[in-house]
Parts: structure tokens; C-alpha cells; sequence
């Protein structure tokens, strides 16, 4: 075997080998926590709610400006978004080995998308921060 070929076996076995790990973590945890999901999915699912709350009064709010309403719709839109990818993270039969497999599976394979997703809502929530913090003055 050549040597460039045995590095590329040598990779995706040790990719393989990752993959797995992180899959029967997160199958562990989902599967012997009472919630039937990991804490970082109910961090995410408290965080929106918040956001939910938020915007709810926001939309009340007697002034605002045209930029700031765009931030604020554009963070329900992604709020929205992260809500119903987070509900695919919550096991369907709490301590059910399999329901727990599936559910940290799609985890798994769905972090590089929350990843983003919460990158975008951090950014918004600057803007809004920024805004806010202008209008006080």
C-alpha cells in the first residue's frame, strides 16, 4: 500500500472512530437524562422562549424604528427555524434506547446547522443591543 493511501485509511478511520464516539456520548446522555434530551437542547429550547417573550413585547412596544423591526423579524424568522430543528433533538420515548440513538444522532449530524443558526441570532442580538442602547440616548 502506497503511502498516501495508508494515510487516507489511517483519517477516515480515525474520523470514523470520532463520529462514533461523540454518537454514543450523546446517545448515553439523552438516554439517562429525565428530559430525554441533552442540556445543551434545553438550553437552546430556554434561550427560545426568551426570545419568544421578547418579541412578543416588542411588538407592543410603542416606538420603534424600520431597522430595528427588521432585526427583531428577522430573529423570530431564525428563532423559528432553530425551534423546529430543536424539536427534532427530543427523544420521542423517554429511556428508550433506540428513540435515544435516533435523537442524538440527528444531533450529531445537525450541530454544524445549530452551530450557525445560534451564530446568527448572536449576531441580531448585537445589532439589537446596539440599537437599544441608541435609542436610550
Amino acid at each position: 500500500m502506497e503511502p498516501l493511501t495508508a494515510l487516507g485509511v489511517a483519517s477516515n478511520a480515525a474520523q470514523f472512530v470520532d463520529f462514533t464516539w461523540k454518537l454514543v456520548t450523546e446517545v448515553r446522555t439523552i438516554h439517562r437524562s429525565a428530559t430525554g434530551t441533552s442540556d445543551d437542547v434545553l438550553l437552546l429550547d430556554s434561550i427560545l422562549a426568551d426570545i419568544e417573550e421578547l418579541n412578543g413585547r416588542f411588538e407592543h412596544a410603542p416606538r420603534h424604528t424600520g431597522n430595528l423591526a427588521k432585526l427583531v423579524a428577522e430573529c423570530q424568522k431564525v428563532a423559528s427555524e432553530l425551534g423546529t430543528v430543536i424539536r427534532t433533538l427530543k427523544a420521542d420515548k423517554k429511556n428508550s434506547t433506540w428513540s435515544s440513538f435516533r435523537t442524538a444522532l440527528n444531533q450529531v449530524l445537525r450541530k454544524g446547522q445549530l452551530e450557525s443558526m445560534t451564530g446568527k441570532l448572536g449576531k441580531i442580538q448585537s445589532q439589537i443591543a446596539q440599537h437599544m442602547l441608541f435609542d436610550l440616548r
